[in-house]
């Protein structure tokens, strides 16, 4: 699986024109295709690639972020990941394990991105992945 994203910030003007708000460009994809996205992993982890299959969750998480920010009816689109990850901490709906394992791997993603030395291992990966595919399956009308 090929994970392409423009991880930048989109500008666009408020209401009143006189400053910036910055949105978060949040991969939208639908439910079949994040099914897709999480079977992937799976595979990508059995392959020994770790670090990909962390990228991936992340990528995957990304997508699944928007549908639990709605069903809490919680904005999002002026957050970031971690931001809104901190909301959803802050609200408790999701735990600081939780909250704290999507920190590191978020991290980790970026340096991988960054083409930077990171060393994912299986058990991160795997926990990564089952974190994401929870959340997933926790969303309201997920058949």
């Amino acid at each position: 699986m090929m994970v392409t994203k423009n991880l930048e910030n989109l500008q666009a003007k408020s209401d009143t024109g006189d400053r910036e708000t910055f949105l978060y460009d949040y991969p939208h994809r639908d439910r079949e295709d994040i099914q897709e996205y999480l079977n992937r992993i799976t595979e990508i982890i059995e392959l020994g690639a770790f670090d990909t299959a962390i990228a991936s969750a992340i990528f995957t998480l990304e997508t699944i972020l928007p549908f639990m920010a709605e069903e809490e009816n919680i904005e999002y689109e002026t957050k970031s990941p971690s931001e809104l990850l901190q909301v959803f901490d802050r609200k408790n709906l999701i735990d600081r394990e939780t909250y704290n394992i999507l920190m590191q791997a978020i991290a980790l993603r970026d340096a991988f991105m960054e083409k930077r030395e990171i060393e994912g291992d299986r058990n991160f990966a795997e926990g990564v992945f089952a974190i994401v595919n929870n959340l997933f399956r926790g969303l309201k009308n997920n058949n």
